[in-house]
């Protein structure tokens, strides 16, 4: 048999066969001897031969060339390699970069180029780690350094204080001691800095009836009662002098007296002051007969300067206080107003005076007092009192009958 115009047994046409297979060749079987055909076989074989040669060609080159990009690039990959275990490595161990070492059988100018740069970034970053190692230790050993000092200075603390108590066993009583003069002296200061001037209103009566009568006659007697009848019938209510005397009245009644008053009282130290002021008083009084009727009705002004001294005796935080207070008082008397009535049958005569009143009232006088603080500013005020008036050659009034009289005043004070 022939392939191609050879000569062939069966053995070689397998193989023959068989490789055309493998390489993806196309076979074409001639059964004539055409000479045309074989020709045309023969062309195609030749240029499918050619075909072949060309792809092993390119397949060769294929291979080389990976080869020759795969040993270009394989020593770079090595060194990254190498470079790269041996920064783990000394990051890990903390070594300096000096001692450690990078191998390479066959290094390069690329190579020596890529290995510093690694080493330098490499040092950096150790660098910056010692320095913050660095400013660690030292922040550590300050800290010890002052916990170390804090506590020789607490022992010393301890150790002096130890010996103080063994030196002044009575350190308690010391100290209370010293919080007594602190609090005394804050109490002084804070008593210097109160205000010490106030100013009051009040008003204020007495009563002479739970004393004994002690009747007294009067200056104000011009002439007998008998005479002053008969002056007002014959001049048909007149105006006359009219005498006062207890005697010439059968029954006598005094109006309790009403007081109305300023005060002024001034500091001088946390316990005592002065006080003074201006008090009016008015005195009312009814003088009858029954045979004849008459009757008379009498009205007395004073006008009072009182000088007193007054003890603080008691205060607290609540701002009650309590004091004492005694003194005279010097009244004089601004007008006296008469008015008689007299009844004769069915016929009444009348008649009134206005008339000066002579001399001065000198008393003296004591109260116990109890304030309760409103304010900075404002306070009010209680005094029950007990009073003496003199004899004094004064009208015939409460006062001159019954010349101990107890009273009570109250009202209002302006401190600043």
């Amino acid at each position: 048999m022939q392939v191609c115009g050879v000569n062939t047994n069966q053995k070689t046409i397998k193989i023959f066969l068989s490789t055309c297979n493998v390489f993806n060749i196309s076979i074409i079987i001639v059964k004539d001897k055409d000479e045309n055909h074989i020709s045309e076989l023969k062309n195609f074989m030749s240029m499918n031969k050619r075909n072949n040669i060309t792809k092993w060609l390119v397949a060769g080159a294929s291979i080389a060339a990976c080869a020759s990009l795969i040993w270009i690039i394989f020593p770079f990959v090595q060194q990254f390699f190498q470079s790269y275990n041996t920064i783990a490595k000394v990051e890990n161990t903390s070594t300096p970069l000096e001692e450690a070492t990078i191998i390479s059988d066959e290094p390069s100018l690329i190579e020596q180029e890529t290995e510093s740069l690694i080493i330098a970034e490499a040092k950096k970053s150790i660098s910056s780690k010692a320095v913050t190692v660095k400013a660690i230790r030292e922040e550590r050993e300050t800290k010890e350094f002052i916990e170390s000092q804090t506590a020789e200075t607490e022992i010393k603390q301890e150790n002096t204080q130890t010996e103080n108590k063994k030196e002044t066993p009575s350190l308690k009583e010391s100290f209370n001691s010293h919080l007594s003069a602190d609090y005394n002296l804050l109490s002084s200061l804070e008593k210097k800095t109160q205000k010490k001037t106030s100013f009051g209103v009040y008003t204020g009566s007495s009563t002479g009836e739970l004393i004994a009568s002690n009747e007294k006659s009067s200056d104000f007697v011009y002439y007998d009662a008998s005479q002053l009848r008969n002056d007002i019938m014959e001049n048909d209510g007149g105006q006359y002098n009219i005498p006062l005397t207890s005697d010439n009245f059968s029954n006598i009644s005094h109006n309790i007296p009403l007081s109305f008053g300023l005060s002024f009282r001034k500091d001088l130290n946390q316990y005592i002051s002065l006080e003074t002021g201006l008090v009016y008083t008015y005195l009312y009084s009814k003088f009858r007969n029954k045979y004849p009727r008459e009757e008379l009705k009498q009205g007395l002004h004073y006008l009072g300067i009182p000088i007193k001294g007054v003890v603080n005796i008691y205060s607290d935080k609540s701002d009650w206080h309590i004091y004492f207070s005694a003194g005279i008082m010097m009244e004089k008397g601004l007008n006296a107003h008469y008015s008689y009535i007299y009844h004769d049958n069915n016929r009444n005569y009348s008649t009134s005076s206005n008339e000066n009143i002579k001399g001065l009232q000198w008393s003296v006088n004591a109260a116990l007092g109890f304030g309760y603080k409103l304010n900075n500013s404002y306070s009010i005020y209680f005094e029950p009192n007990i009073n003496y008036y003199l004899d004094n050659n004064q009208p015939l009034n409460s006062r001159t009958q019954n010349p101990i009289t107890i009273g009570v005043s109250a009202g209002l004070r302006y401190i600043w």
